[in-house]
């Protein structure tokens, strides 16, 4: 079954693409290589022993995305190919409206052109904002604060308003919370762009000795200590997720639906700092920084309903290691 993935070549995208290879789906990856590079794809092809199918194309290139959805026989689309640094977007914000918003939309054209109606949709907790009531669910409020959460919100109300019109439609949006980590060969890191825009990679940054310490941003939010709280779910767990949400996705009509994919619990910056000193037994220097804009000071998720009816849980522990199930 070939399924096509935007971005596929960016960290989400190919631990998305690594997860469909070891499930039996034949993935097929769209990348501008705005934020990657062909890197990404020896890797794959080192991992899969078998050589990676790939379009350089951007996915408002309606014409060049349909004629791929078309030649490839594709069966449902995973989108993961949106820009997703909450500061830069507060800075830059038409740069996001322009890839996440328009890209979503000339997407769906070209996918409706190719009759390609199967969607998974990689949205974000960012949509949720600044949550008064936690843990948050898929019926919570939505209250961005940030483009970036903004962009996230209009694409789903613009594939929510497609299926309405068209019930040969189905699609699903998966909420991402904070992803990090790499799957277990250690090849699938998160390089894309050239800051380093994540808790995790900074982390990882002053125990390889790349940097000297870690940039915690705010230390004054109404927490534990200080530090803003988020629901980190490894990048393994995550990519899994997908394949639930793609066999419901495939197998329904007539159907939009949202799921959180997180861990279901909040740790704080410092929280997280500990666990890995505690992993690595190295220290990891920290320095506190002004807030970041664009931050929520806590978000974390209710995922009870993506375990009830995707049948998906997470299964690693946030230093990457498997969890047992007695």
């Amino acid at each position: 079954m070939n399924i096509l993935i935007t971005g596929g070549a960016g960290y989400i995208g190919s631990n998305i693409y690594l997860s469909l290879f070891n499930n039996g789906y034949n993935p097929i990856i769209v990348d501008n290589f705005s934020n990657s590079d062909t890197r990404r794809i020896n890797e794959l092809e080192t991992l899969t022993k078998q050589q990676v199918k790939y379009y350089e194309c951007d996915i408002r290139d309606i014409d060049s995305m349909e004629k791929v959805l078309k030649e490839n026989d594709i069966v449902a689309v995973i989108d993961a190919a949106g820009y997703k640094v909450t500061p830069e977007s507060v800075t830059n914000p038409l740069k996001y409206y322009k890839n996440n918003t328009n890209g979503i939309i000339d997407l769906l054209i070209s996918m409706q052109n190719a009759n390609v109606k199967k969607i998974v949709f990689s949205s974000s907790a960012s949509v949720y904002g600044d949550a008064k009531i936690l843990p948050v669910n898929e019926e919570s409020e939505t209250n961005p604060v940030s483009p970036y959460g903004t962009t996230k919100l209009q694409s789903e109300q613009i594939i929510k308003d497609l299926v309405k019109a068209d019930p040969e439609w189905s699609a699903i949006s998966l909420r991402y919370f904070n992803p990090l980590g790499m799957d277990k060969s250690g090849m699938l890191d998160d390089y894309s762009n050239n800051m380093t825009n994540n808790v995790y990679d900074s982390i990882r940054e002053v125990i390889d000795g790349k940097r000297d310490h870690l940039d915690i941003f705010g230390n004054d939010y109404d927490t534990v200590d200080g530090t803003p709280v988020r629901d980190y779910i490894h990048i393994t767990d995550l990519a899994d997720g997908h394949i639930s949400a793609l066999k419901r996705a495939i197998d329904n009509k007539d159907a939009f639906e949202i799921f959180n994919l997180g861990c279901g619990n909040g740790v704080t910056v410092l929280q997280l700092k500990k666990i890995f000193e505690e992993h690595t037994h190295k220290e990891i220097p920290s320095v506190f920084q002004d807030r970041r804009a664009g931050d929520a000071p806590v978000s974390y998720a209710d995922i009870t309903k993506a375990e009830k009816v995707l049948g998906w849980k997470p299964m690693h522990t946030l230093a990457g290691e498997e969890i047992t199930v007695e």
